[in-house]
C-alpha cells in the first residue's frame, strides 16, 4: 500500500514539472524506457518540432482527460509554429479555443494567433498589387476579435480589418466593419477614424450619384457625432475640413435654387422664393463659401434684409428651446426617486427599483393645463 502511494507521489511530482498534465494512465506508456511527457519535452529541446506534432497527436486520440487533449493540441500548435506551418497552427490553437477554453491559458493562446496574424500583417502590409491576397491577414484578426472582443487593442485591430477590406477592394465589408467599430468602441480613438472614414465613404459615393441626399446626411452624421466627441484627436481638423466641405455643398445647393427663382424675365421667377432659400443659407450656412454672394442677391432682393436675419435666427433659437427636453430631478437626482421594490425584498431582482418618472417637465405642465380645463 505504501509503495502504491509512494508511486502515486511520484507520478504527482513529475506531471506537476510538466505544467498542465494530469494524471492519466496514457501519459505513461513508454517507448525505450521514455514516457509520452518526457518524450515530447526531449522533442522540444532538441528541435524535432516533427516528432513533437507525432506525439501531440498520439496523446490527444488516446486522452480521455480534457485537459490533457488541451495541452496536446496547444504543444501541437506551437510546433508548427516552429515548423513555419502558420496556417495550421492558427486552426490548431483555434479549435483549443473552441473545444477546451476553460482548459488553455486562454489569453496565452488567443496572443499567440494574435502574432500569426501580424505575421501574415507584414507580409501584406503598404503593397499594392492585384495578385496580393489580403483574406488571410483579414481572417486572422477577425478570429483574435471574436476570441476577445474586450481586449485592450480590439478596436485597433478592428480598424485595421477595416482598412485592409478597404484595400483589398471589398467596401461593403470595410463600410460594416467601420459601423461594428463605432458601434462596440464608442469611445475608443478608433472609433473616431471610422468615423471619419465612413464620412469620406458618403461623400466619395456622391460623386458618383450625384444629388442623393441621403449620403450627404449620413456624412454630416458621422462628422457631426466625432466633432462632439472628440476635443483632441488626430483627425480632428480633417473632420472639421470635410464637414465644411459639406456645408458648402448644402450651401451650394440652396444658392443655385435662389439664382433658378430670381432670374427675371423667364416664367419660373419668384423673387420671394428666392429670398427665402437666401435666408436659409445665411441663418444655416453663414460661414460657408456661398454666404457673401447671397448677401449681394439678398441685398437687391430685400434691402432691410440684416435686421430681418436677426430676427429669423431668434425665431430659430426660440424653437429649438422649446423643444429642448427638461427632464424632472428624479432623472438625475437618484436621492430624489422612489424605490418600488427594496434590495433583497424579492429573489427576482438583485438591485433596488426605482420609479424613474422621466416625463419632461413641459409635457407636466401642459397636462396640467388640461386638468385645469377640465
Amino acid at each position: 500500500m505504501n509503495k502504491i502511494f509512494f508511486v502515486l507521489i511520484l507520478m504527482s511530482l513529475v506531471l506537476y514539472g510538466q505544467d498542465n498534465w494530469v494524471q492519466e494512465q496514457v501519459l505513461f506508456e513508454e517507448v525505450d524506457g521514455k514516457t509520452y511527457v518526457i518524450r515530447i519535452d526531449e522533442a522540444f529541446q532538441n528541435n524535432n518540432y516533427k516528432l513533437a506534432v507525432n506525439l501531440c497527436n498520439e496523446i490527444n486520440q488516446k486522452s480521455t482527460k480534457p485537459v490533457n487533449k488541451a495541452r496536446a493540441l496547444v504543444l501541437k500548435a506551437d510546433a508548427l509554429v516552429e515548423l513555419g506551418e502558420d496556417e495550421e497552427a492558427f486552426q490548431v490553437y483555434q479549435s483549443s479555443i473552441e473545444k477546451y477554453p476553460v482548459y488553455i491559458k486562454y489569453n496565452d493562446v488567443v496572443k499567440k494567433q494574435l502574432a500569426i496574424a501580424n505575421r501574415e500583417y507584414e507580409l501584406v502590409r503598404g503593397r499594392d498589387s492585384i495578385f496580393l491576397d489580403r483574406s488571410k491577414a483579414i481572417n486572422y484578426f477577425k478570429k483574435v476579435i471574436t476570441n476577445a472582443p474586450f481586449a485592450e487593442d480590439a478596436p485597433f485591430l478592428l480598424l485595421r480589418v477595416a482598412i485592409l477590406q478597404k484595400d483589398d477592394d471589398q467596401p461593403e465589408e470595410a463600410i460594416q466593419s467601420y459601423r461594428t467599430l463605432v458601434k462596440r468602441y464608442r469611445t475608443s480613438t478608433e472609433a473616431g477614424y471610422a468615423r471619419v472614414n465612413l464620412a469620406q465613404h458618403y461623400l466619395n459615393l456622391l460623386d458618383k450619384i450625384e444629388g442623393d441626399q441621403r449620403l450627404i446626411d449620413e456624412a454630416k452624421s458621422q462628422l457631426i457625432l466625432f466633432t462632439q466627441q472628440f476635443t483632441s484627436h488626430p483627425m480632428l481638423s480633417e473632420a472639421e475640413r470635410r464637414l465644411k466641405q459639406i456645408y458648402n455643398i448644402e450651401a451650394e445647393r440652396l444658392y443655385l435654387l435662389a439664382l433658378f427663382y430670381n432670374r427675371k424675365d423667364t416664367p419660373h421667377y419668384r423673387p420671394a422664393a428666392a429670398k427665402k432659400y437666401l435666408y436659409k443659407l445665411l441663418i444655416e450656412y453663414g460661414e460657408s463659401d456661398f454666404a457673401d454672394p447671397a448677401k449681394e442677391i439678398l441685398a437687391t432682393i430685400d434691402p432691410e434684409y440684416q435686421a430681418n436675419i436677426v430676427d429669423e435666427k431668434e425665431k430659430i433659437r426660440k424653437e429649438m428651446e422649446e423643444k429642448k427636453l427638461i427632464l424632472p430631478p428624479e432623472a438625475t437626482d437618484p436621492s430624489k426617486r422612489k424605490i418600488l421594490i427594496k434590495q433583497g425584498d424579492s429573489d427576482k431582482f438583485l438591485l433596488p427599483i426605482h420609479d424613474l418618472d422621466l416625463t419632461p417637465l413641459e409635457n407636466k405642465k401642459n397636462e396640467e393645463k388640461k386638468d385645469e380645463t377640465k
